[in-house]
């Protein structure tokens, strides 16, 4: 063999060499459950797939919650109604100038008015922000200063969430003060945003834990996976990719 031949051999191994090397750092990457990394802008992401324990892990940043009577099911969690809840401190307290998303999917046939996500502070006219399921199967979202229509923003999206399905459920907020910078979207679809209070002008900050699956004076009852808040508003396409992405 020619030292040509010995030239062109040497470099083709070396760049055999540099794909696999490049292919092994690739492949190191965690993946979500639809086999793509998480979003780089995750504030938070609760999978709830643990199976066992009282930690529910934060799989993109490091706010891990502690299970409080809520038990591992069917790579979900299931909370009983009553006093079950996962605690993650006082982390997540965004400013009503501060765009957010949060978004889980959720089952269940309980005809009450329960908790999704909540960081509010119901000693103090409920300042803060919190998604809930109503009475009536409707999904309800809320920012606000101060409860009883004196200052914030609230209103709902039509829906039949109480019907025992698998559900997934994603409010956005823009930061601008106002309702029309909401948006909800149950199971990847745009909803219209039915408004009940629009003056939301004063700070939605608190020191109350950020909590899943309650609010002390709305248990939620059902099975909660795959939550997540994001520091951004999320674009339709990628709310929709959650939901197309899902095997529920």
């Amino acid at each position: 063999m020619s030292k040509r031949h010995y030239l062109i051999v040497a470099v083709l191994l070396l760049l055999a060499m540099l794909s696999f090397s490049i292919s092994a750092q690739n492949g190191c990457a965690k993946p979500n459950d639809s086999g793509s990394s998480a979003p780089d802008n995750t504030n938070s992401w609760w999978k709830f797939d643990e199976t066992s324990g009282i930690t529910a892990t934060d799989s993109s940043g490091t706010n891990n919650g502690t299970v409080y009577g809520a038990t591992w099911s069917d790579s979900a969690l299931y909370f009983d109604g009553v006093n079950d809840y996962v605690d993650f401190g006082n982390v997540l307290g965004f400013e009503r100038t501060e765009s957010f998303s949060l978004g889980a999917w959720i089952k269940t046939d309980y005809a009450a008015w329960q908790n999704v996500f909540s960081k509010q502070d119901t000693s103090n006219n409920y300042r803060g922000y919190s998604m809930f399921v109503r009475n009536d199967g409707k999904l309800n979202f809320q920012i606000l200063n101060t409860g009883s229509g004196i200052n914030g923003i609230e209103g709902y999206a039509d829906a039949n969430l109480i019907d025992n399905a698998w559900h997934h459920v994603v409010a956005t907020y823009d930061g601008s003060g106002n309702a029309t910078g909401v948006k909800i979207y149950i199971d990847g679809t745009l909803r219209s945003f039915n408004i009940q209070q629009n003056n939301l002008n004063a700070t939605i900050l608190n020191s109350k834990p950020f909590r899943i699956g309650y609010r002390n004076d709305l248990p939620f009852r059902g099975f909660i996976y795959d939550a997540k808040v994001h520091n951004y508003v999320r674009s339709a396409g990628d709310i929709q990719a959650d939901y197309a992405a899902s095997g529920r």
